[in-house]
Parts: C-alpha cells; sequence; structure tokens
C-alpha cells in the first residue's frame, strides 16, 4: 500500500490555536455579534467602572465639607453654651412629636405620620421666618435686604 502524503510539521505546530478558531470564525462571519457578546461588555464595565470611581470621589468630598461644616457649627453651638444647648435641641422639638404619633398611630400611622409632618413642618418654616425676619431687623444695614423680602412677597 502506498502511504499518502505525510502532514507538514509546522501544521501540528497550530494545535493551540484550535480554541480560538470559533472565535476567529465568528470575527470574520459577524464581526457586529462578536462585538456585542465581548467587546461591548468590556467597554461597559470600565467605563462604569471609571464613573463609580469619579462618583466616588465627588461623594467623598462632599463627605469631608459637610463634616467640616457639621464640626464648625457644633463648635459655634458649644461656645453659645446655654443658647446653644437650647438651638441643638429645636430639631427634637418638630421630630419627637412627629415620632409619637407614628408610634401611636396603628393602622393609621402612615396618613397620621403625613399629616403631623404637614403641620410640624409648617411650624417649623414660621420659625425659621420669623428667625430669618427678627436677625435681619438686628443686623444694621440689612433693611435693604428685609425690603426687598417684603416687595417681594407682595
Amino acid at each position: 500500500m502506498a502511504e499518502g502524503p505525510s502532514i507538514p510539521s509546522w501544521i501540528l505546530d497550530l494545535r493551540p490555536l484550535v480554541p480560538l478558531v470559533n472565535t476567529l470564525v465568528m470575527i470574520a462571519t459577524n464581526p457586529e455579534k462578536w462585538i456585542r457578546e465581548n467587546l461591548a461588555e468590556f467597554v461597559i464595565v470600565e467605563v462604569f467602572g471609571v464613573a463609580s470611581w469619579l462618583i466616588g470621589i465627588v461623594l467623598e468630598g462632599f463627605a469631608l465639607v459637610s463634616s467640616s461644616l457639621t464640626d464648625a457649627g457644633d463648635s459655634f453651638l458649644v461656645a453659645l453654651g446655654p443658647v446653644g444647648a437650647s438651638i441643638r435641641g429645636l430639631p427634637g422639638l418638630i421630630y419627637d412629636p412627629v415620632y409619637e404619633i407614628a408610634l401611636s398611630g396603628g393602622l393609621a400611622a402612615p396618613i397620621a405620620s403625613a399629616v403631623a409632618v404637614v403641620i410640624a413642618g409648617s411650624f417649623a418654616v414660621a420659625l425659621i421666618y420669623v428667625l430669618v425676619y427678627a436677625l435681619l431687623s438686628v443686623i444694621p444695614g440689612a433693611d435693604g435686604v428685609r425690603g426687598g423680602i417684603e416687595a417681594w412677597l407682595r
């Protein structure tokens, strides 16, 4: 019997590329599908990774600024002594009744809490308005600001 032609040795060297044949065939026949299945996922993951990193940096900056402002406000209220302690207790005057209504409301707790928040919020806005108006009345030269606010409210 006669033997057929022998296979060149360089063809046998291509055996490690056998797993890549399907990928190469897909790239050659349908590149859009290959991009959607492989490259698009990589790009999206990297873009969202960079975006989340940037958002993290921005939020960390906001956290640093807000903690600095909170520390400054706390030290200012501590410096005011008893007046600062009473100012620090003002949010509790609004929050505590709403919390107690929510606890004692039973099945009507969501509705009762909503009504209590509206009422307490109205008191808070009125209190802030009175405090700002009083502060503008005490500060010398603030009559123009107060007059502008009154003209705007008309």
